[in-house]
């Protein structure tokens, strides 16, 4: 996976020179051999002469920089105490402090001239319109970390409260107030506003067309970079994002009645709170200190919220429990208010003590995020994309295809979802639990959920594979799905002086989808035995599989079962397996888990496999434990061999081989 060409792509274009009206091949000067850049990427560069013409390429610059695995170093603090004002009441608190840097990498630094303006340049040396793009390489600025994103999360709650026993029969109540504040900052480094004098000189000025005019020095392209220069022209952006809420809770519960099984009991609950949040971008962005980035606004918003409910809890029968709850709730932003009930239902039925059924319905009510609502444009781009159409139109596979895996991908333009509508659902289940002996159980469920108006932000990879089929005619045309997914990507004219037919913009927006529903069925066995010299055992099984996903986008969409086809997205189905062995104070554990089939790149599938993991753990005293954990043992790492760099299904699968850690616990005050 270290090498994007191992399945037959091509290199990464490391150093290059584009004639605008040739803008797909890549030229180099007749004596340029790369010399110069034959130490980038761990020695992987070299002239590279194919189909997209002649540059300085390499397998690894794309895989050198993507991280496997985000880094994370965190710390938490928790504190919690209660109060006695007498035997019936007391008082309680709790305060939550965390924080949680994250780092990780997606690209490395990539320039190309002009990308912010016409993105392309006259060369006054040729006489001609060039693009020129240079990858800066880790050997150039002392090692890929300083090229990496990070993520600085803190957080903190406080919740204060009362409980205690009313004096009616054996009702209870609970008052709280609680606070927490979330505070989110990103540093992501970026070109400073003058990398393209850097590469290309001073600007001379502008044509009739508005093309930016230079004179560079094509010496300046290939040589490299020391880590004083790579200070010059790289910044980093800050992002500052913080959310909040407030929230008052209060309940009571208790007995209303006895029953003929036994006591009818009740509750009622009370909510009110606000919450809000600020999405602040660098304020330099708007001063033009960065390469290509716009002024990105402030997002904000709150809105108030409140819920009332009531639960019940009868007996009917020594053999037989209802439940039934119901609820209210209601929200209010922007001028506009929303509220919705909701209910719950339940039976459970006991035959015999040896087997349990049960059933439930309930419905569901769900605001949209309020980064939907408030957020008018969210610009950004893509970590890496694939133009379907351009690789489908030129009969190359997505491993081996020019047009895949691009990275950085494309931009996009994430519009406001103002007009969002809440989403609204309900579920139901039917199930069986059987214990034919104490140390055996097992359980059948049946599920099925439905959703209507789900609120769901559109995915682009699916935008531009529905784009595909759509030019294509695998789909028809005239489609709710073809018009929605033609009118969002747009593509540069044929005639473009560059990049013809590229994607130059995707733009999703959050939609409330018209439906989807799912059904299944889950599986449980749990046994258990001991022994008088080899210890306790335990083994265990659970098993789900989907039966039906069935999703409308659009009213006029056909209701079709995707689970078994390439449109289907999640697990069709997933089988864990449990093995535990208890010997005095050691215990071990093997779980193997496998997952159902799932589809490739492609019209490929992706076939299930198991993947076990392993724990040990030995209890060393009262208060300490020393454990050894790991994760995949046969270091089993699943690949999509039709697919483009990186080779594995990124949305289903990790790429991580064996892993394994020691751990160990201590309880103070044992």
């Amino acid at each position: 996976m270290a090498d994007s060409t191992a399945q037959g792509a091509n290199p990464t274009a490391v150093i290059g020179i584009k004639d605008s009206k040739n803008g797909s091949l890549w030229r180099l000067p007749a004596d340029q051999q790369c010399a110069d850049a034959v130490g980038f990427f761990d020695g992987s560069v070299s002239r590279v002469d194919n189909k997209l013409g002649v540059y300085c390429g390499s397998g690894k610059a794309a895989p050198a920089h993507w991280t496997i695995q985000s880094g994370n170093r965190s710390s938490n603090f928790a504190s919690a105490g209660q109060f006695k004002l007498s035997e019936a009441h007391e008082l309680f608190g709790e305060f939550l402090l965390g924080q949680t840097r994250t780092e990780s990498n997606t690209r490395s630094a990539s320039w190309t001239s002009e990308s912010a303006g016409k993105g392309y340049f006259y060369n006054q040396n040729s006489k001609k319109n060039e693009i020129w793009t240079r990858r800066i390489a880790p050997e150039e600025y002392g090692g890929i970390e300083r090229s990496n994103r990070a993520w600085l999360d803190d957080s903190y709650s406080l919740a204060l409260g009362a409980r205690g026993d009313l004096e009616f029969k054996d009702w209870s109540y609970e008052l709280s107030v609680n606070h927490a504040h979330y505070r989110n900052q990103n540093f992501e480094p970026r070109f400073v506003s003058g990398v393209n004098e850097f590469f290309l000189g001073p600007q001379k000025g502008v044509d009739a067309k508005g093309v930016a005019i230079y004179a560079p020095d094509e010496a300046r392209l290939f040589k490299p970079l020391n880590a004083q220069q790579f200070d010059q022209l790289m910044g980093e952006t800050r992002a500052d994002n913080r959310a909040w809420t407030s929230n008052f809770n209060a309940s009571v519960n208790g007995s209303l009645a006895q029953l003929s099984g036994g006591p009818l009991r009740g509750a009622l609950t009370l909510e009110a709170g606000r919450q809000g949040f600020i999405n602040e971008s660098d304020p330099r962005l708007a001063q033009g200190e960065f390469y290509g980035l716009q002024e990105v606004k402030t997002v904000e918003g709150s809105r108030d919220r409140a819920a009332v409910g009531a639960e019940l809890v009868a007996p009917l029968h020594k053999l037989l429990t209802a439940t039934a709850a119901l609820r209210y709730d209601h929200y209010r932003f922007a001028d506009r208010s929303q509220g919705a009930s909701t209910y719950n239902l339940g039976l459970e039925f006991r035959p015999t003590e040896q087997i349990l059924l049960r059933a439930s319905h309930a419905t569901s009510f769900r605001a949209p995020d309020m980064v939907y609502l408030f957020a008018d444009e969210v610009k950004g781009y893509y970590s890496s994309s694939t133009d379907h159409y351009r690789c489908a139109r030129a009969g190359q596979p997505l491993n081996k295809c020019e047009f895949a895996g691009v990275a950085p991908g494309f931009n996009y333009l994430q519009t406001s979802g103002k007009e969002l509508q809440p989403e609204r659902g309900s579920s139901s289940g039917l199930g069986l639990v059987w214990e034919p002996v104490k140390s055996l159980d097992l359980s059948l469920d049946y599920w099925r959920v439905a959703i209507s108006d789900e609120v769901t932000k559109q995915d682009g990879d699916r935008l531009l594979r529905d784009e595909a089929d759509c030019r294509l005619g695998k789909l028809d045309a005239a489609s709710s799905t073809c018009v929605d997914a033609l009118a969002r990507i747009t593509r540069n004219p044929v005639t473009a002086e560059v990049k013809p037919e590229a994607v130059s913009l995707v733009r999703v927006s959050p939609i409330n989808a018209s439906s989807k529903s799912t059904s299944g069925i889950d599986l449980k066995a749990n046994y258990r035995f001991k022994t008088a010299e080899w210890g306790d055992f335990q083994l265990g099984l659970k098993y789900n599989r989907v039966l039906t996903f069935v999703e409308r986008k659009f009213p006029a969409d056909e209701a079709v079962n995707k689970v078994g086809t390439h449109s289907y997205s999640g697990w069709p189905e997933k089988l864990e397996t449990t093995a535990s062995w208890r010997l005095n104070d050691w215990q071990y554990t093997l779980t193997g888990v496998r997952n159902g089939r799932i589809s490739g790149a492609g019209d490929s599938w992706i076939e299930p496999k198991f993947m076990f993991n392993l724990s040990s753990s030995v209890q060393l005293n009262k208060a300490s434990k020393l454990g050894l954990i790991v994760n995949n043992v046969a270091n089993t790492i699943r690949k999509d061999e039709a697919d483009s760099w990186p080779f594995y299904p990124s949305s289903y699968y990790t790429p991580y081989g064996r892993q394994f850690w020691l751990q160990y616990s201590h309880k103070f005050g044992v």
